[in-house]
C-alpha cells in the first residue's frame, strides 16, 4: 500500500478568510417600499446583470448562497459578513422569491443598488415586509 505524503494545497485567499470570519450575530431585515419594488422591476427588465458582482462579494469576505426555505416555502438568497473589519460583520443579509434566481436578484439589487454595499443603516430583524 501507497500513501501519499502530499498535502493538499490552500489558496492565500481561503486561508486568509478563514483568519477574518466572525460569529454569527443575526439576520438584517431592508423593508423595501412599493416605489423601490417598482424600480427594482424596471431595472431587471433593463437588464441589470447582478450576477456580474457575485464574485467580487465573495473576494471580499462575503458568503452567497441560495437554499430552500421550508417555513416560508420560498428560496432564500442570502449574503453573510464574515469580515470583522466591517462594523457588519457576522450580520446575514437574506431575501426571498419563488424562484431561485428571484431571490438572488433581489438580494444582489438591495446589497448593490438601495445600500451600496454599506448596512449600517439598517434595522437587525425587522417584521415589515420581508418580499
Amino acid at each position: 500500500m501507497v500513501v501519499s505524503s502530499k498535502k493538499k494545497s490552500t489558496s492565500a485567499a481561503a486561508r486568509q478568510s478563514k483568519t477574518k470570519k466572525v460569529e454569527f450575530r443575526g439576520y438584517l431585515n431592508r423593508n423595501i417600499s412599493a416605489a423601490e419594488k417598482d424600480l427594482y422591476r424596471q431595472e431587471l427588465e433593463n437588464g441589470w446583470a447582478w450576477y456580474e458582482k457575485a464574485e467580487e462579494l465573495i473576494s471580499d469576505g462575503y458568503n452567497l448562497k441560495w437554499s430552500w426555505d421550508d417555513y416560508n416555502q420560498a428560496f432564500a438568497a442570502t449574503l453573510y459578513d464574515t469580515s470583522s473589519e466591517r462594523p457588519h460583520g457576522g450580520y446575514c443579509l437574506s431575501f426571498r422569491g419563488s424562484e431561485p434566481f428571484e431571490a438572488m436578484s433581489r438580494l444582489m439589487w438591495v446589497h448593490y443598488v438601495l445600500l451600496d454595499g454599506d448596512w449600517d443603516n439598517i434595522s437587525v430583524v425587522g417584521d415589515d415586509d420581508r418580499w
